[in-house]
């Protein structure tokens, strides 16, 4: 085998490293995108299912109030979170 003939079939496998390393990478790429998709698509839903809980919490806070005959003052509200 002559030192021409070593070198194409050395080019021809690099060639082909390439290709199959570029392949992946695409693949790769294809995947993260996919999960980057899901992931915005939770947190949407997480966001719309917080708003609504929220909404029934106020609701059924209202009710309770309006039942009992209460009234809610802000001055009389303490945030008691940390």
């Amino acid at each position: 085998m002559t030192l021409y003939q070593i070198f194409q079939l050395h080019s021809f496998f690099l060639l082909v490293s390439i290709v199959s390393t570029k392949n992946a990478i695409n693949v790769s790429q294809r995947s993260l995108q996919n999960i980057t998709s899901q992931n915005n698509r939770l947190n949407d839903e997480n966001q719309s299912m917080s708003q609504t809980l929220d909404g029934m919490e106020n609701d059924a806070i209202n009710q309770v109030v309006k039942k009992d005959n209460l009234s809610i003052a802000n001055s009389n509200v303490r945030d008691v979170t940390r």
